[in-house]
């Protein structure tokens, strides 16, 4: 379904005459093909070279399962399909749409220009030559492969409240390969119910600060990568039990457990107060879910007074 969703937004581009300027060979053939894909910016100096020496790539590996496909940096909802924010063009990348299944089905491979900062673009000379492209494509193709690109934000010095925020190149270390069960809040800055749900979670994140078998985290899903194969965040917020024998199939939690608490057939974690509820909730949730053995923290004594600070504080930013 993403695919098809990227595919419409590139017809549309044709059908404007903006934008998709080529294609080879046509999208009815390459659905599981890699695409081999430049972002340009149509009214530069260099447009025309660039484009000419991509073609001549695509024309000499017409043996390859492969799409080349151009398109213009104004056309914005074809670029952000891929959470991009691209500054400086050309820009060039490989994606691979049979990488992985379920609701994350592509990984980008990014070319990096001599001198450029993997974290930021800095000012470096940015023209694409024959060689550069072709050797791009021979090694993709090759059996050592490229290393695929996470798009992440600088790991952050400062962090603010009990739940770490993660950024995309932290993922694989401290989610996928940590020897504990983690659970992660991914928000997006601009979302207001994220701004509701997040004390809940820095609240639990304080709770269990000292519990050896837990780490929870809360992660930028609009300007970071999530590192695993089947996950892809299309909704704020959403919320995700990771379980240490089990990292490849995380568990949905669900943020509003006050839902259930209407009627007469209460759950037993059900309070007055949203925050209990939501840490009750979350006490059952671990016992459930947890791979490794659980053992629930001791009430800490300064929680209210905590909950009722982080509760007056501004939270429109994260």
């Amino acid at each position: 379904p993403l695919y098809l969703i990227f595919v419409g937004l590139c017809h549309a581009a044709l059908r404007a005459g903006r934008g998709v300027v080529h294609v080879y060979p046509s999208f009815p053939a390459s659905m599981n093909m890699p695409h081999c894909i430049l972002l340009i910016d149509p009214d530069a100096e260099s447009a025309s070279s660039t484009r000419s020496v991509v073609q001549t790539v695509a024309k000499k590996n017409k043996h390859r399962d492969m799409l080349f496909i151009e398109l213009g940096k104004d056309q914005a909802d074809a670029v952000k399909f891929f959470n991009l924010e691209v500054q400086e063009t050309p820009f060039l990348m490989i994606v691979r749409w049979d990488s992985g299944m379920g609701r994350h089905p592509f990984s980008k491979f990014r070319f990096w220009f001599p001198g450029e900062d993997r974290d930021f673009d800095d000012q470096v000379n940015r023209s694409l030559t024959e060689v550069d492209v072709s050797s791009f494509v021979t090694r993709f193709f090759s059996p050592e492969g490229l290393e695929p690109w996470v798009i992440s934000e600088p790991v952050l010095e400062q962090q603010n409240g009990f739940a770490y925020q993660l950024v995309g190149s932290e993922f694989k270390e401290k989610v996928m390969d940590a020897p504990r069960d983690v659970l992660v809040f991914f928000f997006a800055p601009w979302c207001g119910f994220c701004k509701r749900v997040q004390p809940r979670v820095e609240a639990l994140a304080r709770r269990y600060a000292n519990t050896a078998s837990l780490s929870i985290f809360k992660f930028d899903a609009t300007k970071n990568d999530v590192d695993h194969p089947y996950v892809n965040i299309d909704g704020y917020p959403d919320i995700m039990l990771f379980p240490n024998d089990d990292k490849l199939h995380p568990v949905q939690f669900d943020h509003t457990p006050e839902e259930q608490c209407t009627g007469d057939a209460k759950p037993a974690w059900c309070a007055e107060d949203e925050h209990e509820t939501f840490i009750g909730f979350a006490m059952e949730f671990f016992m459930q879910h947890n791979s490794l053995k659980f053992v629930p923290p001791l009430e800490d004594p300064t929680e209210a007074s905590f909950r009722e600070t982080f509760d007056a504080e501004d939270k429109s930013e994260f």
